[in-house]
């Protein structure tokens, strides 16, 4: 009988599994974050939309250089 040697595949390193593991967590939250956008977009469908710069301005956070560029 003779006997066969099976080489294992190399084993991945504790720092590459670590490192998956961080881009799999990075990639859900950015999914989430996503789908969290599209109920928001559901919800106010029909709804008036603001420009940036109404919003700006009503938060009081209207740039006054810009402002003043733009005359």
């Amino acid at each position: 009988m003779s006997s066969l040697t099976v080489e294992k595949p190399p084993q991945k390193s504790r720092i590459q599994i670590q490192r998956q593991i961080r881009l799999v967590r990075e990639q859900l939250s950015d999914l989430q974050d996503y789908l969290d956008l599209l109920d928001a977009r559901v919800r106010n469908k029909g709804k008036r939309t603001f420009s940036l710069e109404e919003v700006r301005r009503q938060l009081g956070l209207a740039d006054k250089g810009r402002d003043e560029r733009a005359k």
